[in-house]
């Protein structure tokens, strides 16, 4: 549940250049920013005070901007909003963001302000704001068009401040419009419209998750340049202003006389401890609230001689399972809650649904519940300890209709990755630092680990080891006890791995792509590979690691030495994930899907791809992606494209299984949705309803695993 913050703790900057002595002038910025400062004042949107508003427009230099910057950090105590309309610059050699000023000059971009020194600026741990919002309405270009503004390539990935969230005008090389006879830029005019007009079917207040995907649609709607954000841990919640499109409730009708009863009330019978989990109609509606966290009762084995009958059940021996008090998010986070709440993690989110405790399953006779504590009341975090004397209780029959929530598992924290399977477990990361492995089949807890670090990536199973990265450190955790292994400190954000050939392979995106080659066993490093920043994964096949740079090149690496093997020019930046079949490495760049040769890096074929595509999945001789028009299908063999399933899709990649491809999309003003696609006839089987926003998926064993806020929901395929 978002809240909209404090007006009289809070500061926005709104920083913009309209006329240039080198660039092509942009009247309507000048506009933005008196609109945007309208909508922010306004009291019955944020109501920021005027004092705490600041507008610089023309700013002479980098140092002009970065003091006002400063200056608005130390006052801000609860949210800081910045924003940036102009033109956009980028360096030829390392392809970085700068910031247009007056007299910045194409040719010589030291003239301009870098976006890096704005984001440290932000950054500033002298500063005690709670939350940040960027936004930037800017583009790259050859050369400044009329009527457009020049932005860069890969804006959000150069552009990310940590703990906050950042929406930019435009995805990857595209350019942000600034529409001839119209008041404001295409996505400045949106945004202010939005703001003032309220969004119908959004929550109240308008958080940026909501705002952003609102901004979506409607660009897309107009065929105009879609936007992009990111966020880090809460800062899709982060609101702006309240929804004027929310009606005020009707007011409750008089009660009616009664006389009085001549018997008191019967009493109600007590609820059972294994109540089902119940999601609630939207992310923020209320729930009950379990009850306060501390150590579970055990309760006597009524059968404790008799052994277990399946290997399933002995997969989750040492499991159980806990609960905690819920408040509001950012009242948690503050530090106030309800008086004699103990606290399940002083400073990450809680769960929006109750703990699921109870099980399902034929064939056992033995019952023993654990006595387990996920968090004691000193704060410290507790990991159960195994052995025999321990299990969780026998599930009961679970729900088996396809499209329908299987179970419900509430974290500590918001899902950040998609989760991973592995033999009877799935595991997913958090953005509290805690990994979790849970029983596929039920989702009973069987461990979690503290990482001490956030953010974590999709955590990496191997050969009966778990790799995680958590910030800068890599860990090899024991995927059976979560004990601890090794730790690897990489010195550079960690986003993503791969594992194969006795080598963790991690991806450290930030500035310049780093990828780190880590002996499984001792975790120690055997060598690095650099190359220009992107959010690709790698992926290792046969020998090599591919990956994707925003050098405009796709890479593949020998996976034992470390030397290049071959460079492909893709012709424009590849922040995707390269997926291997066969003889063929794809890879989606900003405006293309690539079929190369895994031994030569020459291309077999090149086919156009939509704005905001997916990482390619490949299966049975078809490549699949998701794009803004939906889930596309296309010849692995030619680039032909089969059959497209129409729906506003997410950037997710899709998950294809048991003949059925599932995709997360759609965003309906309360969420995004989950659906599957059957392959054969290429009509959708059904759809669920996420109720949130979908962080990640994956499926098997006729399951699919979603991360939804701080859950991770099990879906019936």
């Amino acid at each position: 549940m978002s809240l909209l913050p404090d007006p009289e703790r809070s500061m926005a900057l709104l920083v913009g250049v309209h006329t240039y002595t080198h660039l092509d002038d942009l009247p309507a910025v000048a506009r933005n920013l008196d609109g945007l400062r309208e909508v922010l004042t306004d009291v019955e949107v944020w109501g920021l005070p005027a004092d705490r508003c600041t507008v610089l427009s023309q700013p002479d230099s980098p140092a002009q901007v970065l003091d006002a910057v400063r200056r608005c950090a130390d006052r801000a105590e609860d949210t800081l909003f910045v924003y940036y309309a102009g033109h956009g610059l980028t360096d030829p050699y390392t392809d970085e963001l700068y910031l247009a000023l007056p007299d910045s000059d194409r040719e010589r971009e030291y003239t301009a302000l870098r976006y890096e020194y704005l984001r440290r600026a932000v950054l500033d741990p002298a500063g005690g704001v709670r939350r940040t919002v960027v936004v930037l309405d800017c583009c790259y270009s050859g050369r400044a068009l009329v009527g457009r503004m020049s932005a860069s390539d890969h804006v959000a990935d150069h552009a990310m401040v940590e703990g906050t969230c950042l929406l930019t005008a435009s995805a990857e090389t595209r350019t942000a419009l600034s529409p001839p006879g119209e008041p404001y830029t295409a996505f400045t005019g949106e945004l202010v419209g939005a703001l003032m007009r309220g969004i119908p079917g959004a929550p109240d207040p308008i958080d940026m998750d909501s705002l952003y995907r609102h901004l979506y649609r409607t660009l897309a709607a107009k065929a105009r340049p879609l936007p992009q954000q990111r966020n880090r841990n809460t800062g899709g919640l982060i609101a702006l202003g309240r929804n004027r499109a929310v009606a005020p409730p009707a007011p409750p009708p008089e009660p009616s006389p009664l006389p009085p009863s001549p018997l008191p009330p019967a009493p109600l019978p007590p609820a059972p401890d294994t109540a089902p989990a119940t999601r609630p109609a939207s992310p923020g509606a209320a729930g009950p609230s379990p009850a306060p966290p501390g150590v579970t009762e055990a309760e006597p084995d009524p059968d404790p001689g008799a052994p277990y009958d399946s290997d399933v059940w002995r997969d989750i021996e040492d499991e159980g399972v806990g609960s905690r008090p819920r408040w509001d998010l950012e009242d948690q986070r503050a530090g106030s809650r309800p008086p004699d709440a103990a606290s399940a993690r002083p400073a990450g989110p809680v769960s929006r649904r109750r703990i699921l405790i109870g099980l399902a399953g034929a064939g056992v006779t033995a019952v023993a519940y654990a006595t387990v504590r996920i968090v004691g009341g000193d704060g410290k975090k507790d990991t159960p300890a195994a052995g025999p004397g321990t299990s969780s209780a026998p599930p009961r029959k679970t729900n088996s209709t396809p499209g329908e929530e299987r179970w419900t598992f509430p974290a500590d924290g918001l899902m950040v990755a998609s989760p991973v399977l592995s033999g009877q477990r799935v595991y997913v990361s958090c953005d509290n630092g805690f990994l979790y492995a849970l029983h596929a089949t039920t989702g009973a807890l069987s461990w979690k680990f503290d990482t001490d670090s956030r953010p974590l990536s999709v955590p990496v199973p191997a050969g009966g080891t778990l790799y995680v990265g958590a910030g800068k450190d890599l860990y090899a955790v024991d995927a059976t006890t979560g004990r601890r292994l090794w730790k690897f400190a990489a010195g550079e954000d960690i986003s993503s791995l791969a594992a194969a050939h006795g080598t963790v392979f991690a991806s450290c995106p930030d500035d310049i792509h780093t990828l780190y080659a880590v002996h499984a066993a001792e975790g120690k490093l055997r060598w690095k590979f650099a190359a220009a920043a992107s959010k690709s994964s790698p992926t290792v096949a046969d020998g090599a690691v591919y990956i994707g740079s925003a050098d405009h090149n796709a890479y593949a690496v020998d996976a034992v030495t470390g030397r290049q093997l071959w460079r492909y020019a893709a012709g424009e930046s590849v922040p995707t994930s390269p997926a291997v079949a066969g003889d063929v490495v794809y890879v989606t760049s900003a405006t293309a899907l690539h079929a190369i040769d895994v031994r030569t890096g020459e291309q077999h074929w090149k086919t156009g791809s939509r704005e905001d595509a997916s990482s390619p999945v490949v299966a049975d001789g078809t490549v699949y992606l998701t794009d803004y028009t939906g889930l596309r299908a296309i010849d692995a063999a030619t680039g032909k494209e089969r059959w497209t399933h129409k729906a506003v899709a997410t950037r997710k990649a899709p998950v294809v299984t048991n003949g059925s491809v599932y995709f997360a999309g759609d965003y309906n003003g309360g969420g995004e949705s989950l659906y599957a696609v059957d392959i054969g006839t290429r009509k959708r089987r059904w759809a669920f309803d996420a109720r949130g926003r979908i962080e990640g998926l994956t499926a098997a064993g006729g399951i699919v695993y979603l991360g939804v806020g701080n859950d991770l929901v099990a879906v019936n395929a």
